[in-house]
Protein backbone atom coordinates (compact mmCIF):
# COMPACT_ATOMS: atom_id res chain seq x y z
CA UNK A 1 0.00 0.00 0.00
CA UNK A 2 2.83 2.42 1.05
CA UNK A 3 4.32 1.56 -2.62
CA UNK A 4 1.39 2.48 -4.27
CA UNK A 5 0.91 5.47 -2.60
CA UNK A 6 4.39 6.53 -3.28
CA UNK A 7 4.09 6.16 -7.11
CA UNK A 8 0.48 7.93 -7.54
CA UNK A 9 2.53 10.77 -5.36
CA UNK A 10 4.92 10.85 -7.83
CA UNK A 11 3.17 10.62 -10.88
CA UNK A 12 0.55 13.60 -9.26
CA UNK A 13 3.52 15.32 -8.21
CA UNK A 14 5.31 15.28 -11.86
CA UNK A 15 1.79 16.17 -13.40
CA UNK A 16 0.78 18.83 -10.66
CA UNK A 17 4.59 20.69 -10.48
CA UNK A 18 6.32 21.57 -7.58
CA UNK A 19 3.07 22.19 -5.59
CA UNK A 20 3.94 18.13 -4.35
CA UNK A 21 7.76 18.69 -4.38
CA UNK A 22 8.73 16.89 -7.58
CA UNK A 23 9.81 19.55 -9.52
CA UNK A 24 10.21 18.73 -13.14
CA UNK A 25 10.43 14.64 -12.39
CA UNK A 26 10.61 12.28 -15.30
CA UNK A 27 8.17 9.36 -15.50
CA UNK A 28 7.77 6.65 -18.09
CA UNK A 29 5.71 3.52 -18.27
CA UNK A 30 6.77 0.15 -19.97
CA UNK A 31 4.86 -2.98 -20.11
CA UNK A 32 7.58 -5.80 -19.13
CA UNK A 33 4.72 -8.63 -19.91
CA UNK A 34 5.48 -7.12 -23.73
CA UNK A 35 9.35 -7.05 -23.03
CA UNK A 36 9.09 -10.54 -21.80
CA UNK A 37 7.08 -11.88 -25.06
CA UNK A 38 8.97 -10.15 -27.34
CA UNK A 39 12.38 -10.16 -26.36
CA UNK A 40 15.47 -12.00 -28.30
CA UNK A 41 15.95 -13.56 -24.26
CA UNK A 42 12.34 -15.04 -24.12
CA UNK A 43 13.28 -15.95 -27.90
CA UNK A 44 16.36 -17.52 -27.00
CA UNK A 45 14.95 -18.97 -24.14
CA UNK A 46 12.10 -20.86 -25.97
CA UNK A 47 14.76 -22.08 -28.68
CA UNK A 48 16.43 -23.83 -25.52
CA UNK A 49 13.72 -24.91 -24.02
CA UNK A 50 12.79 -26.72 -27.09
CA UNK A 51 16.64 -28.44 -28.22
CA UNK A 52 16.28 -29.48 -24.73
CA UNK A 53 13.29 -31.64 -24.73
CA UNK A 54 12.87 -32.36 -28.00
CA UNK A 55 14.16 -36.29 -27.95
CA UNK A 56 12.15 -36.41 -24.66
CA UNK A 57 9.08 -35.41 -26.55
CA UNK A 58 9.71 -37.45 -29.66
CA UNK A 59 10.44 -40.63 -27.42
CA UNK A 60 7.02 -40.05 -26.17
CA UNK A 61 5.75 -39.09 -29.60
CA UNK A 62 7.73 -42.46 -30.96
CA UNK A 63 5.67 -44.45 -27.45
CA UNK A 64 2.13 -43.26 -28.40
CA UNK A 65 2.30 -44.34 -32.06
CA UNK A 66 3.86 -48.27 -30.90
CA UNK A 67 0.53 -48.11 -28.83
CA UNK A 68 -1.75 -46.93 -31.23
CA UNK A 69 0.04 -49.59 -33.91
CA UNK A 70 -0.40 -52.54 -31.13
CA UNK A 71 -4.35 -51.40 -30.75
CA UNK A 72 -4.53 -51.98 -34.60
CA UNK A 73 -2.73 -55.37 -34.12
CA UNK A 74 -4.37 -56.38 -31.25
CA UNK A 75 -7.93 -55.36 -32.93
CA UNK A 76 -7.01 -57.29 -36.00
CA UNK A 77 -6.11 -60.71 -34.03
CA UNK A 78 -9.04 -60.75 -31.51
CA UNK A 79 -9.99 -64.39 -33.02
CA UNK A 80 -6.42 -65.47 -31.74
CA UNK A 81 -7.29 -65.61 -27.88
CA UNK A 82 -3.39 -66.04 -27.14
CA UNK A 83 -2.11 -63.66 -29.41
CA UNK A 84 -4.78 -61.26 -28.25
CA UNK A 85 -4.03 -61.48 -24.61
CA UNK A 86 -0.21 -61.00 -25.13
CA UNK A 87 -0.86 -58.36 -26.77
CA UNK A 88 -2.80 -56.99 -24.26
CA UNK A 89 -0.83 -56.55 -21.54
CA UNK A 90 1.94 -55.07 -23.78
CA UNK A 91 -0.48 -52.34 -24.15
CA UNK A 92 -1.33 -52.03 -20.75
CA UNK A 93 2.13 -52.30 -19.81
CA UNK A 94 3.12 -49.24 -22.89
CA UNK A 95 0.44 -47.09 -21.79
CA UNK A 96 1.47 -47.34 -17.77
CA UNK A 97 5.21 -46.34 -19.45
CA UNK A 98 3.63 -43.76 -21.95
CA UNK A 99 1.73 -42.17 -18.96
CA UNK A 100 4.89 -42.15 -16.94
CA UNK A 101 6.71 -40.67 -19.57
CA UNK A 102 4.03 -37.87 -20.30
CA UNK A 103 3.57 -36.43 -16.77
CA UNK A 104 7.41 -36.57 -16.38
CA UNK A 105 7.88 -34.45 -19.26
CA UNK A 106 5.47 -32.00 -18.60
CA UNK A 107 6.99 -31.50 -15.21
CA UNK A 108 9.91 -31.21 -16.18
CA UNK A 109 9.54 -29.34 -18.71
CA UNK A 110 7.20 -26.51 -16.78
CA UNK A 111 10.14 -26.60 -13.78
CA UNK A 112 12.53 -25.44 -16.89
CA UNK A 113 10.44 -23.21 -18.18
CA UNK A 114 9.82 -21.39 -15.12
CA UNK A 115 13.99 -21.02 -14.26
CA UNK A 116 14.10 -19.96 -18.02
CA UNK A 117 11.09 -17.42 -17.38
CA UNK A 118 12.56 -16.06 -14.11
CA UNK A 119 16.21 -15.66 -15.83
CA UNK A 120 14.57 -13.71 -18.58
CA UNK A 121 12.34 -11.69 -16.23
CA UNK A 122 15.37 -10.81 -13.91
CA UNK A 123 17.47 -9.45 -17.01
CA UNK A 124 14.53 -7.52 -18.29
CA UNK A 125 14.01 -5.84 -15.52
CA UNK A 126 17.88 -5.03 -14.85
CA UNK A 127 17.83 -3.67 -18.50
CA UNK A 128 14.96 -1.73 -17.70
CA UNK A 129 16.59 -0.31 -14.74
CA UNK A 130 19.69 0.57 -16.77
CA UNK A 131 17.62 2.12 -19.19
CA UNK A 132 15.69 4.26 -16.72
CA UNK A 133 18.88 4.97 -15.05
CA UNK A 134 21.17 6.12 -18.24
CA UNK A 135 18.07 8.24 -19.91
CA UNK A 136 17.57 10.45 -16.83
CA UNK A 137 14.10 8.84 -15.45
CA UNK A 138 12.99 9.04 -12.03
CA UNK A 139 9.81 6.68 -12.34
CA UNK A 140 9.33 4.03 -14.44
CA UNK A 141 5.44 2.51 -13.87
CA UNK A 142 5.10 -1.09 -15.20
CA UNK A 143 1.58 -2.16 -13.85
CA UNK A 144 -1.57 -0.72 -13.35
CA UNK A 145 -1.27 1.84 -15.72
CA UNK A 146 -4.59 2.55 -17.88
CA UNK A 147 -3.33 4.64 -20.34
CA UNK A 148 0.35 6.07 -21.10
CA UNK A 149 0.46 8.25 -24.22
CA UNK A 150 3.68 7.35 -26.35
CA UNK A 151 5.93 10.15 -25.42
CA UNK A 152 5.96 8.37 -22.06
CA UNK A 153 6.03 4.92 -23.27
CA UNK A 154 9.32 3.97 -23.68
CA UNK A 155 8.53 0.03 -24.30
CA UNK A 156 9.54 -0.19 -27.69
CA UNK A 157 12.69 1.80 -26.85
CA UNK A 158 13.46 -0.71 -24.45
CA UNK A 159 13.33 -3.46 -26.40
CA UNK A 160 14.91 -2.27 -29.06
CA UNK A 161 17.87 -2.38 -26.39
CA UNK A 162 17.32 -5.71 -25.19
CA UNK A 163 17.28 -6.93 -29.32
CA UNK A 164 20.82 -4.80 -29.27
CA UNK A 165 22.47 -6.43 -26.39
CA UNK A 166 21.51 -10.07 -27.38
Amino acid sequence: MTRLFLIISLAVGALCGPAFGVDGARIGVVDVGYLIDNSPQAEAATERLEIEFQPRQREVTETRQLLDALREEAAEVEDDAERSTELQRRIVEIERRLVRAEQAFREDLNVQRNIELRNVREDILKSVADFATAQGFDVLLTEGVVFASDRVNVTERILQQLREQN
